[in-house]
């Protein structure tokens, strides 16, 4: 009688340790991917797509884009932005310094460089905000709009696609 108690106890403190685990393993993995998460998230920061044929043209001859992107007010830390252009379903992004508060920047980007040759329907933009652990993490995209079709003179620096 005496080994049915000891394996009863036995039993108790293995699940009382396999229970600890558990809770140790979601502590530890779960709860950085919440927080991550949460801190993508910023309702403060907006940035938009303007000047719509004149300085956000995409020209089809050239093979280059001009894109002109606004900042409004916000208190968020934010030292770059992610244009993500779409052709025919395929996104395809680059990394640029972000305008200033209340500020719009114009950039030109090679759609036609190495294995790339894009031409871009529709643009978003995401912010890459300052987290208060440091870190930097991409918003939400926003801003969708459709890329009209003409003619620029591609002076300042150009940028090129991630991945070509």
């Amino acid at each position: 009688m005496g080994k049915k108690g000891v394996s009863t106890v036995v039993a108790v403190v293995l699940l009382i340790l396999i229970a600890v685990a558990a809770i140790i393993i979601v502590w530890t993995v779960v709860l950085p991917l919440i927080t991550l998460e949460t801190e993508r998230i910023d309702f403060n920061v907006r940035f938009e797509v303007v000047d719509l044929g004149t300085n956000t043209v995409y020209d089809n001859v050239d093979e280059h884009l001009s894109i002109s992107i606004r900042r409004y007010v916000d208190e968020s830390t934010i030292n770059n932005i992610r244009i993500i252009l779409e052709d025919s379903g395929t996104t395809y992004s680059v990394v640029v310094p972000s305008p200033g508060i209340n500020q719009a920047t114009k950039y030109i980007i090679d759609t036609n460089f190495g294995s790339c040759d894009v031409e871009p329907k529709k643009v978003r933009i995401a912010p890459l905000i300052i987290g208060n652990n440091g870190l930097e993490s991409e918003g939400i995209a926003m801003g969708e709009v459709n890329i009209p079709v003409g003619n620029f003179n591609p002076v300042g620096t150009i940028y090129i696609l991630d991945g070509c």
